[in-house]
């Protein structure tokens, strides 16, 4: 299973990695993350299986500090290859396929 993790930027100097609170050690694989333009989310890809780009996965989104992960409300499963390109707007938005408005 695959476990995203946070470094902290501290300056530029960096710190311990640990796993991001919603996105890791959940017994799901975790993968393709990407956070917003503000810096406050993290959309990520999620799936029982420990391969990427499976039917079976599903876009979330989670506080960047980490916290209760959720669907992100995309009207396309994961598994669908435009899924795993997902993106942010210019206002923060989730861009399905990595489009800005």
């Amino acid at each position: 299973r695959y476990v995203l993790y946070r470094v902290p930027f501290n300056g530029g100097k960096g710190g311990k990695a640990e796993p991001l609170r919603g996105a890791s050690l959940n017994g799901r694989s975790n993968y393709f993350p990407k956070y917003s333009p503000d810096g406050w989310w993290v959309v990520f890809c999620q799936a029982n299986s420990y391969m990427l780009l499976q039917p079976d996965s599903e876009l979330f989104i989670v506080p960047a500090k980490g916290g209760q992960a959720r669907p992100s409300g995309s009207t396309k499963p994961a598994g669908d290859q435009a899924a795993q390109h997902q993106g942010w707007s210019t206002n923060a938005a989730l861009s399905p396929r990595g489009r800005t408005h």
